[in-house]
């Protein structure tokens, strides 16, 4: 083998197995502090998801209390218009009311600017219930044209024992096609007392929602966090972003996360979305049926602790590297050069050209020790090679004489 093949070889040996050790053994420690911060740092994570969905939960209750206060103020001021266009009292006739003024309240006979100026005050739907019988009654004047809840619609079981049975005030909160209203009903009695229809007043929330959706929608945290609400009422917007910077208005049942956060509704939560792993914290408003969410980047504790590995190894391939062809450099140059003109320099001399110039190596070390004795041994040499030419002639006149 080749000194300067043994000699890689050996470099590789001594340079290799101590760099596979520290880095093994660095790789090790890093991995453990990288993994404790991580673990630090996703805790901190989850607290700030957590109080972000907490304080914008908040404020979603906070706007729609100012929207129930603006709500009862209108339903005040819609029940004073009332009285002062209807009167006090009403008499049925048939299926239709005939107010103490005068006005006949049912849209087959006569035109509903009554509702219609009720509706301008309260901001909302108005509707005129008439009393059929002890069980029902009938909507007979309205704002609402089509669908369900137009003319001829009977009031509620629930609606008719509060306002008609028992005489007072019935309110309740609904979702209407996925339109939050406060609805309020207000009963109706003839002039000896008896409760013969009822006013009710279906205000909105849409104005106060939609603001509360623009404002969620342009919130950020972090470098990565933002609010998004996901709908949780059933056979309206279960499922649904209602807020999302990206998925707003699409159906969110396709990804897995959702099913557990609307089956949870409150609580914290890990997922992958678009590639990117995700820690969210979610928590349930029950008022709208909405499910506000606090998501944020999770941060990759694998990719560090693999980037530390990767860096090390590359390091320790990169310093193996360099020391494996400085070495081949010192090696050839100190080592193999000198030895290879020595050993050619030899070749020649003992083929006989004992003339041959002995290169001068002053590597200061064994080399040129040998290339010293290499020179003493060749100057031997030329002077016992001389003296035997010079005992040439000697002998052959000694043997001439014989």
């Amino acid at each position: 083998m080749k000194l300067l093949n043994k000699l890689l070889i050996l470099i590789f040996i001594f340079v290799l197995v101590p760099s596979l050790i520290i880095g093994y053994i660095a790789n090790n420690e890093a991995k453990e502090n990288i993994l404790l911060q991580t673990e630090s740092t996703l805790n901190l994570q989850r607290q700030e998801v957590f109080a972000q969905s907490t304080i914008y939960t908040d404020v979603v209750d906070a706007m729609h209390s100012y929207a129930a206060t603006n709500i009862d103020t209108n339903m005040k001021v819609a029940r004073d218009k009332f009285k002062s266009l209807c009167g006090e009292t009403a008499e049925v006739e048939g299926e239709t009311l005939i107010c103490e003024s005068g006005i006949k309240l049912n849209d087959l006979e006569n035109s509903d600017n009554l509702v219609q100026e009720v509706t301008k005050l309260a901001r909302g739907g108005s509707s005129i219930f008439v009393k059929i019988s002890d069980t029902e009654a009938k909507k007979i004047s309205t704002t609402v044209k089509t669908g369900f809840y137009a003319y001829g619609n009977i009031m509620s079981d629930s609606m008719f024992q509060t306002t008609i049975t028992d005489g007072e005030t019935f309110n309740d909160y609904v979702k209407t096609n996925g339109i939050y209203k406060t609805r309020y009903c207000d009963p109706i009695s003839n002039s000896v007392g008896e409760v013969v229809g009822a006013l009710c007043v279906g205000i909105a929330e849409t104005d106060v929602t939609n603001n509360l959706k623009e404002k969620l929608d342009s919130v950020e945290f972090g470098t990565s966090g933002q609010i998004y609400v996901v709908g949780n009422l059933k056979d309206v917007h279960e499922g649904k972003f209602l807020v999302h910077n990206t998925l707003e208005g699409e159906d969110g049942l396709e990804f897995d996360y959702i099913y557990q956060i609307l089956d949870e509704k409150n609580g914290i939560i890990e997922y992958e979305f678009e590639g990117i792993e995700k820690v969210a914290s979610f928590t349930y408003y029950e008022p709208y049926e909405w499910i506000v969410v606090a998501e944020v980047d999770k941060i990759a504790p694998c990719a560090s602790v693999d980037a530390v590995r990767n860096t090390i190894l590359m390091a320790g391939l990169f310093s193996l590297i360099l020391a494996i062809v400085l070495s081949a450099i010192f090696a050839n140059k100190f080592l193999v050069n000198p030895i290879k003109k020595l050993t050619d320099a030899g070749n020649k001399i003992a083929s006989g050209e004992m003339d041959t110039e002995l290169p001068a190596i002053e590597t200061k070390d064994e080399i040129q020790d040998l290339s010293m004795a290499i020179t003493m041994l060749v100057g031997a040499l030329k002077f016992l090679k001389s003296n035997q030419e010079k005992e040439k002639p000697k002998a052959k006149s000694k043997a001439k004489k014989k």
